[in-house]
């Protein structure tokens, strides 16, 4: 019966990843509770199971818990608001962390973090001497750490050296956290410093004091871990303040904004109503002056046409009077003037018929007086001819000098 329970057992459906499991993440023993006996509430299995994974995880978010931070100095070009001592002091506990870790053996999971956080430190301290323009410095720093991590680690130095190390570790947390926190106060700000990396690691040295007692059971590592946690939660209140008060400038300017925007649109609003209501009372003047004008010389076109028929009438009324009066005088004239005429050439035709007929008589011929009687005949008709010519011309000429006088009185107008 036994065999047959190893041979049950033995077919378990995570024995492929049993070697993976309890190399990382719990005890043989945890492993056959879990996934033999199905045996999922069992409470010291369990707490080796979040111990472990909470330091997996802590080890595998640390190789990124600094990077923004040294990004950001990269992308500023400046180390503003970073103290170096500071840097120094948390490099110093890093190294203690690793150091006595290693030489009381504990498991990877419970210190490894340290060693990806002493990298992306002192990556840190160099950026910081570089961008203050003190490279040579900064290549000292690196060659003397790396020289002192190696005479720490060789088996030539005393347990006791690593042991004090470690204790040394919780003054220089707290000293090197307050530095940082009394620049940032000075400062007014945290200059360049990262927020991710500070909430990181605030977050990372929480979980390090349940894995660090349920691990090592080291209660001086355990105590290492909770003062490194107050000392990140100072700094972690400064950057969440920090982020709030940004938060509240950018409220601010933005509701700024929008009242200058509101205003902006109001005085906008406001002058384009007064250019629209100039350039409608612009356009009524326009208008107005344009109906005046288009009045005005509707009118003289009006009166101008008015009185040319009017003057046309009036020269058509004056040639019509100027005619009828020139011809009517014309007429007297030559009425007048035939009559003086045949008047006059009758009184001298009498007379001379007197004459001839006082001749005749004289004479005493008879022949004579019927020649002189025909001749007065001849001479009447042709009197009268002449007469009746000469007023035809007068008549002529007459008109053609009325007309002359017209044209020039129209010319004249």
């Amino acid at each position: 019966m036994a065999a047959d329970t190893v041979v049950a057992k033995g077919t378990s459906i995570m024995e492929p990843l049993k070697g993976l499991l309890v190399s990382y993440f719990m005890p043989e023993s945890c492993y056959d509770t879990f996934f033999l006996d199905f045996n999922f509430l069992d409470v010291p299995c369990l707490k080796i199971l979040l111990s472990k994974g909470l330091g997996i995880g802590i080890i595998l978010g640390s190789v990124m818990v600094k990077l923004p931070q040294i990004m950001k100095l990269m992308g500023a070009k400046s180390a503003e608001g970073l103290s170096f001592n500071s840097v120094l002091l948390e490099l110093l506990a890093i190294t203690g962390t690793m150091a006595y870790s290693i030489a009381n053996r504990f498991p990877f999971s419970a210190w490894g973090e340290a060693l990806f956080l002493m990298l992306q430190t002192v990556a840190i301290g160099f950026l910081i001497q570089l961008y203050a323009g003190r490279t040579g410095r900064g290549l000292l720093f690196m060659a003397v750490y790396f020289g002192l991590l190696a005479a720490v680690l060789s088996p030539a130095t005393p347990m006791s050296v690593v042991t004090t190390m470690q204790a040394a570790n919780m003054p220089a947390i707290i000293v090197g956290r307050l530095i940082q926190a009394v620049t940032n106060f000075r400062n007014g700000h945290t200059g360049q410093l990262s927020a991710v990396s500070v909430f990181l690691l605030f977050a990372g040295s929480l979980a390090r004091i349940f894995t660090s007692i349920q691990e090592t059971g080291d209660k001086l590592m355990a105590l290492t871990y909770v003062i490194s946690s107050s000392c990140n939660g100072i700094l972690a209140l400064q950057v969440a303040g920090r982020v709030m008060r940004r938060k509240e400038k950018v409220r601010w300017w933005r509701e700024l904004g929008s009242r200058e925007q509101v205003r902006g649109r109001r005085e906008l609003g406001s002058r384009e109503q007064v250019r629209g209501r100039r350039e409608q009372v612009r356009g009524s003047r326009e208008q107005v002056r344009g109906s005046r004008k288009q009045g005005s010389r509707e009118q003289v076109r009006g009166s101008r046409e008015q009185g040319s028929r009017e003057q046309v009438r009036g020269s058509r009324e004056q040639v019509r009077g100027g005619r009828e009066q020139g011809s009517r005088e014309q007429v007297r004239g030559s009425r007048e003037q035939g009559s003086r005429e045949q008047g006059r050439g009758s009184r001298e035709q009498v007379r001379g018929s007197r004459e001839q007929v006082r001749g005749g008589r004289e004479q005493g011929s008879r022949e004579q007086v019927r020649g002189s009687r025909e001749q007065v005949r001849g001479r009447r008709e042709q009197g009268s001819k002449e007469q009746v010519r000469g007023s035809r011309e007068q008549v002529r000429g007459s008109k053609e000098q009325g007309s002359r006088e017209q044209v020039r009185g129209r010319r004249e107008q």
